[in-house]
């Protein structure tokens, strides 16, 4: 997939509000689409309704990234992103329950000291810094590592686990259409060397240092794509 004529479909980043923002917006097209069609009548869906079959590839990046995995991967969540459409009134409701709670339920296994901390600082009116202290306590007892929230989070919230890979089957409205999912590289300096971290762990640290000669070198961070034609099983080119 190294380069897709037509229309694409970005997703931002920005984490759980990015994911959440994108989730409802596309119900709420969802639901709109649906209801402009002739005579429409049963619950609508994605394939059915075509609203992204304009597009001919999927970018995204971060929160987006994760929304876009579970929209391509995850039937239980295209599921719950179909329900929101179909009940508009309902929809943030829908969302608690079919992605939020399943998301904290990771607090079941904190300490009942964590759970404390966290019910006072509900109490106080910070519910967003209480969910973070049940999640955040969670992946201390587990393997801090940033590769480890994002499996906890697939896992949790759309039932993708590690045994699913870029190659395995997808939703039919994603079928075909290239994903370019977008990164960022840790990149050398002519003068200052920069770790690049070959495995991700607490202890033992594994990671080369990088220097570039002979040459100005890059940035500290460098924006970096690889793509996928999703439904095939042919990886594209990284750039």
């Amino acid at each position: 997939a190294d380069f897709v004529p037509g229309r694409a479909l970005a997703l931002a980043g920005g984490g759980f509000r990015a994911s959440s923002v994108e989730t409802g917006l596309t119900s709420g097209v969802l639901a709109v689409a649906h209801a402009m069609l002739p005579g429409a009548g049963a619950s609508p869906t994605l394939q059915g309704t075509g609203v992204y079959g304009q597009f001919a590839s999927v970018a995204s990046v971060s929160g987006g990234s994760w929304f876009a995995a579970e929209l391509i991967y995850s039937e239980r969540f295209v599921r719950l992103v179909e329900q929101m459409a179909a009940s508009p009134g309902e929809a943030a409701a829908l969302h608690r329950e079919g992605w939020t709670k399943p998301l904290l339920s990771v607090g079941r296994q904190d300490s009942v000291q964590v759970r404390a901390i966290s019910r006072m600082m509900k109490r106080l009116g910070h519910t967003g810094l209480s969910q973070d202290v049940l999640m955040l306590a969670y992946l201390w007892q587990t393997r801090f590592t940033w590769t480890n929230f994002c499996e906890m989070l697939l896992e949790l919230t759309g039932g993708i686990d590690a045994s699913v890979t870029l190659g395995s089957p997808v939703s039919p409205w994603a079928k075909g259409k290239a994903w370019l999912v977008a990164h960022t590289l840790t990149t050398p300096r002519a003068k200052a060397g920069e770790a690049v971290h070959i495995e991700e762990a607490r202890r033992p640290a594994r990671a080369i240092t990088q220097t570039t000669a002979g040459s100005p070198g890059l940035s500290v961070y460098t924006p970096a794509v690889y793509s996928y034609t999703l439904g095939s099983y042919t990886l594209g080119s990284a750039g």
